[in-house]
This record gives structure tokens, C-alpha cells and sequence, in this order.
């Protein structure tokens, strides 16, 4: 074998890997739960993951006030705890 065929062996054999890894790390994304800013300081949550190659948002409706009080905070880690059920259940499915 050449010098310039091994070279070329290399990078075609790195291609391959790189196109394998990437294919597996769309594979391998999971469900995030995220916050979008909203206005006055309230948060809305969404679920971001890949399915089939293509990225999707699921809205849940819920929203998080800015915490004024306790009773506000206490609300708030409520809203939290059903957003990652929703999440655990969507893991679930894929």
C-alpha cells in the first residue's frame, strides 16, 4: 500500500465513523423538559425531543408565576413535579 492510499483509507474509514456517530446520537437523544420566558417574569414548560430524525416541542399548558411568595414557590415546585411525570411518561414511549 502507498502513502497516499493509506491517507485515503484513513479519512474514508473516519468519514464512515463520523456519519455512524451521528446517526446514533440522534438515536440516543432523550426528553427535556424546558422553560420559555414569558412576560412579568412567568415561565411556560415545554418538552423538546427527537423523534425519527426530527426535532419536536410539546407545549404542556403549564406555567410558572414569578415567585413572589412562599405560597407561589410552593405552586411552583408543584407545577415542577407534574411537568417531570409528564416527561417520565414521554420517555417512556420511546
Amino acid at each position: 500500500m502507498t502513502k497516499e492510499s493509506k491517507e485515503f483509507s484513513f479519512f474514508r474509514t473516519f468519514h464512515v465513523l463520523q456519519k455512524k456517530n451521528y446517526t446514533t446520537k440522534l438515536q440516543n437523544m432523550g426528553v427535556t423538559l424546558r422553560k420559555k420566558p414569558l412576560s412579568n417574569g412567568r415561565q411556560s414548560l415545554y418538552i423538546d425531543y427527537c423523534y425519527k430524525g426530527k426535532r419536536k416541542k410539546e407545549y404542556l399548558g403549564i406555567i410558572l408565576e414569578h415567585p413572589h411568595n412562599t405560597a407561589l414557590k410552593k405552586e411552583n415546585r408543584l407545577k415542577l413535579l407534574l411537568a417531570q411525570q409528564i416527561k417520565a411518561k414521554k420517555e417512556l414511549e420511546f
